[in-house]
């Protein structure tokens, strides 16, 4: 195999995806470097930065495309930042360095100026070489949101796997008696930053309506603002059944909470790919998620409990499903915990390995 130079970006070593693919692209001899931008702020100009610092890497493939487009408050600024943005790539392809774009998401899920961000995202998908979606789901959303006629131009690569990524050495046993919960809790978690998009809140007001003695909610993550935080707790309103854990659940703490729980709950209101769901898949847990994106392609109805985010009690109707299927959810997550272990870094690696060859090369096949 050849040896090829990549920047990654923006890039976070906090972000176990990067990390794992980085480490299963270096194996194929990949030379990967990792840059990361100025998160929303106006004056960015990071892709000269790495043309500067890199010179000169093969490709640059780019991640999350949200901070390179997006300032907050000013349109105005969001105007001049994506055009220093597209003419920085432009100068990029100019020079011969290739383009590769992972679309996580297509767009910020707080829809900060959503007709601007969506104008310029088309004209990135333009001028990128090879897109990768992961799944066939978000490849069909890409091309139709982006108005992409050349499907091949979009590789469909799945995410990757969490097991033995995290500490996992912890019982069920010992992680209640860690959290305080007794073996009979119908326990259902709902784990990471907490935003608006992921329903944390619709999932509050759907919990208190179970109507189950045994039932117990965790809500365990950093909440996105203070606003979140504040609607959170009120919506929560004392109630002893649910635990709110409103901060940064780091890598050590991870197993405590998912271990101790029965059940993982993403309630989704917009999602392309959840890393989350792949994270439950990890430690072998069912899980309770609407039909929407990638989440049907990596999980399936023998590991999930999937509904439709159309019908009203959609998410009702699942979370009862599942605490009447109580003996059968350990089933269902070694089910999931077989699924996931299809979805090694190797074969990611190998497969993210020929996109580059591909990119170089300047084929559609």
């Amino acid at each position: 195999m050849s040896s090829y130079k990549v920047v990654h970006v923006p890039y976070s070593k906090r972000n176990p995806y990067q990390k794992l693919l980085g480490d299963s692209l270096e194996t194929v001899g990949v030379a990967i470097k990792g840059a990361q931008n100025r998160y929303f702020r106006f004056l960015d100009i990071t892709i000269l930065n790495i043309l500067v610092n890199y010179w000169k890497p093969d490709i640059i493939h780019l991640h999350w495309q949200h901070s390179f487009l997006l300032v907050p408050k000013s349109r105005i600024k969001t105007i001049i930042k994506s055009l220093v943005f597209i003419f920085e790539l432009l100068l990029t392809k100019t020079i011969g360095i290739k383009i590769v774009w992972t679309v996580h998401n297509l767009k910020k899920h707080e829809d900060i100026h959503r007709d601007l961000e969506k104008r310029f995202t088309r004209i990135l998908a333009r001028l990128t070489d090879v897109i990768i979606a992961h799944c066939k789901t978000a490849k069909s959303e890409i091309c139709r949101e982006l108005d992409i006629r050349e499907r091949d131009k979009v590789v469909v690569i799945p995410h990757g796997t969490y097991l033995d990524y995290y500490p996992n050495t912890v019982s069920q046993e010992e992680a209640r008696k860690q959290l305080n919960f007794s073996p009979s809790d119908m326990t259902y978690l709902f784990l990471g930053e907490v935003r608006y998009y992921k329903g944390v809140l619709e999932l509050i007001d759907t919990f208190q309506k179970l109507e189950a003695a045994n039932a117990k909610l965790i809500i365990a993550g950093k909440p996105h603002d203070t606003e979140i935080a504040a609607e959170v707790l009120q919506r929560a309103n004392n109630n002893r059944k649910i635990i709110t854990t409103l901060k940064f659940i780091s890598n050590d703490e991870l197993q405590i909470y998912i271990n101790a729980s029965d059940i993982m709950i993403f309630p989704y209101q917009d999602i392309l790919t959840s890393g989350g769901i792949v994270l439950a898949m990890s430690f072998g847990k069912p899980i309770i998620a609407p039909r929407l994106g990638c989440i049907e392609e990596t999980s399936d109805t023998d590991g999930s409990f999937l509904y439709a985010t159309n019908h009203k009690d959609g998410l009702l109707n699942a979370m009862r499903k599942a605490m009447a299927s109580r003996l059968e959810l350990q089933r269902m997550g070694n089910h999931n915990l077989e699924l996931v272990r299809n979805l090694g870094w190797n074969t990611i690696g190998e497969l993210t390995y020929q996109v580059y060859e591909r990119s170089l090369q300047n084929t559609i096949e």
